[in-house]
């Protein structure tokens, strides 16, 4: 049978994605009984038995379960039990540090926690308000507080991934003088070393060579942050595939310069591989890139062909052997990402290569490169589209038209980057300073050149959702009853697929939105135009931020009760003109299809935005939010359990809530 690993590896995977989404033992074990008995019925008939796919998906789900129950039984449910206790512990810090909001930010591993019955040995977060003077694996002695992070892994955004489930608060600590013996403390002082040499680049061109080398993202700035994500090529500052193959291509390159004979290069790229890996924290991502690369490298070595699909699958099983791992979205995008390439690209490259459009043949290499390239990223988008669902909420069609031009700079910028890295430690790196922000300034323009073009990011109405699973279920129907009408399902998926996007576009642009944070901070948004309201804390301010984000609209008006870090902020960020505190004007937006009003006096809020009137107190309007409750016509709805979407037209209105839409 061909690739097996192909087989078991995204089982694997798709199991562990629906058991993540599902979240329960309960529900798992029932699951488990029963793929278990298709399973040995699988056994059982000798058409399947022979084939061999049936049982070995069915068993590799199987095996995802077990692993899933176990890991949430067993290493998620011990840790997160801690959330809200304090106790003595003995530590050490595993990463460099991070700031933000003020206070300063570390991974740990505990040596000991003196709390009876409290998992030892365990990763989490910790917070402090200063800066700790001492070094890694540097043992520390201090009380922690524990708070659980996230309920579920898709809630943790990434942590669980990474085996993180608790963050903490550093109360009183003592520094030792005993220090951690650790191979990773090489690693973490390499990485130190790439991140103290590049900061010789000043702004975001330095901080974009950070991204691109070693994933180091905390000191970009969000509008440029934001100009990525909604131009589609937020994927640049991801470390994967594509920045592992610049730099391993050209180690080889250089190998063959250097006339070292082809199995001592391959050996020697497989260990820069892995050293590049570990520098970059072994990211989901890169894991995935690295284990494919190396796999390919091996088959090189013994003269042996490796299949991508095969390559590709075993990597998804290593990496799914942490069951939350699949939840990590760079993961997911990776994974996505080269299955496109291995399948519908596939196809579509040799057909596209035979093309004939001009007599004159450089135009006809152009425009073939220009149709290959537009092909490719058609492809990739229609495989992560999904996830964007999931993990994001919109999508950015622009990304079709800015990879061409982006991704191939950004795999010269990474060689560079890194290039410029080590020419720094040698003290020659002045003119490849020049040129390494010379290079990523351009990227930086394109990519805020592409973000302006916002009538390409879509925001997922709910429907889709369902699309997609009618989809699924017409691919897996031809697969069980026929595989000869795969091709007819695949162009009625894509007709559905642009019907989808069409009808998105066209609500995004003629609905009105009330987006309603979990601490009962609001953004009202229509016709391309928002306003703001009540962004006072840290979560009020990420969740207007990501929303707002996905939507693009021009941020006109920032109200606050009272005068604070996170509503600047976030007008800084949006480039908002008016930010207004306290005393609010009887009308702050007269020519938008707002209309907000305000009662000085009782530092109240009321606004009508298409006859939908919304109050943030308890006065029973359309929509009123007091504390942590949502009051409209159809009840009241605790706002703790997550945010809130509003849809209105007209005067009518219906409410998103956990991916859901109730009239």
């Amino acid at each position: 049978m061909k690739r097996v690993f192909a087989h078991i590896g995204f089982s694997f995977a798709v199991s562990m994605l629906l058991l993540n989404l599902i979240n329960g033992i309960k529900q798992t074990l029932i699951i488990t009984a029963g793929l278990a008995i298709l399973f040995i019925a699988s056994l059982a008939v000798k058409k399947y038995r022979q084939a061999l796919a049936v049982p070995l998906c069915l068993g590799a789900a199987v095996f995802a379960c077990i692993i899933f129950m176990f890991s949430y039984q067993n290493v998620a449910n011990p840790q997160t039990a801690l959330n809200n206790q304090s106790a003595e512990c003995e530590f050490y810090i595993t990463s460099l540090e991070q700031r933000s909001d003020d206070k300063y930010s570390y991974t740990i591993k505990t040596k000991s926690i003196n709390l009876k019955g409290a998992p030892q040995n365990i990763k989490l977060k910790m917070n402090t308000k200063k800066p700790l003077n001492c070094e890694s694996y540097q043992l520390i002695k201090g009380k922690l507080v524990f708070s659980k992070i996230g309920d579920s892994a898709f809630s943790s955004y990434g942590y669980w991934g990474k085996n993180i489930f608790l963050s903490s608060k550093l109360t009183h600590y003592k520094i030792t003088n005993e220090h951690i013996k650790s191979p990773n403390k090489f690693i973490l002082e390499s990485r130190q070393r790439i991140i103290k040499a590049l900061r010789a680049v000043p702004g975001d061109e330095g901080a974009i060579a950070r991204a691109l080398v070693i994933g180091d993202k905390s000191d970009i700035s969000f509008k440029v942050y934001n100009n990525f994500r909604v131009a589609g090529c937020a994927h640049l500052m991801a470390v994967s595939g594509l920045h592992l193959t610049a730099i391993s291509s050209f180690l080889i390159l250089i190998l063959k310069k250097l006339r070292i004979k082809d199995r001592a290069s391959f050996i020697i790229t497989i260990a820069a591989i892995i050293y590049y890996c570990a520098i970059c924290g072994f990211s989901k991502s890169v894991t995935r890139a690295g284990i494919m690369m190396s796999v390919l490298m091996i088959g090189n070595l013994f003269s042996r062909h490796s299949d991508p699909l095969n390559s590709l699958g075993l990597a998804c099983f290593i990496i799914c052997i942490n069951p939350f791992a699949v939840c990590d979205v760079g993961a997911v995008l990776s994974v996505l990402c080269v299955l496109s390439l291995c399948t519908a690209y596939k196809y579509l490259h040799p057909e596209i290569i035979k093309l004939r459009l001009f007599k004159k043949r450089r135009i006809n290499k152009a425009a073939i490169y220009v149709i290959d390239s537009i092909a490719l990223s058609f492809c990739i988008l229609l495989y992560s589209i999904c996830a964007n669902y999931l993990f994001f909420g919109y999508v950015s069609l622009v990304s079709i038209i800015s990879s061409i031009i982006l991704t191939p700079l950004g795999s010269f910028a990474t060689v560079f980057s890194l290039l410029t890295s080590f020419a720094i430690r040698l003290n020659i790196g002045i003119p490849f300073i020049i040129i390494c922000r010379f290079i990523n300034s351009i990227i930086i323009s394109l990519a805020e050149i592409f973000s302006k073009i916002s009538f390409l990011l879509i925001s997922f109405e709910n429907y889709f959702g369902f699309i997609a699973a009618f989809i699924l279920i017409i691919f897996a129907l031809c697969f069980i009853i026929d595989k000869r009408y795969l091709k007819t399902a695949a162009k009625i998926s894509l007709v559905i697929f642009f019907a989808a996007i069409i009808s998105m576009a066209v609500l995004n642009r003629s609905n009105s939105y009330i987006y309603i944070a979990s601490d009962g901070a609001a953004a009202f948004c229509s016709k391309g135009s928002a306003i703001v309201y009540g962004v006072e804390t840290s979560n009020e301010y990420y969740s207007i931020r990501q929303y707002l984000t996905s939507r693009q609209d021009k941020v006109e008006y920032i109200c606050a009760g009272a005068e604070n870090k996170y509503s600047s902020k976030l007008a800084e960020d949006f480039n908002c003109p008016n930010l207004v505190f306290r005393d609010y004007k009887t009308s702050v937006s007269p020519d938008l299809n707002f209309h907000i009003k305000a009662n000085s006096n009782q530092n109240s809020f009321k606004a009508d935005i298409e006859g939908v009137s919304f109050s943030e107190n308890s006065d029973r309007k359309d929509i009123s939010v007091f504390k942590n409750i949502c009051l409209d016509k159809n009840g009241c709805i605790d706002l703790n359990e997550g945010d809130i979407i509003y849809r209105i037209k007209g005067n009518k209105y219906s409410a998103r809530r956990f991916s859901v839409w109730e009239e």
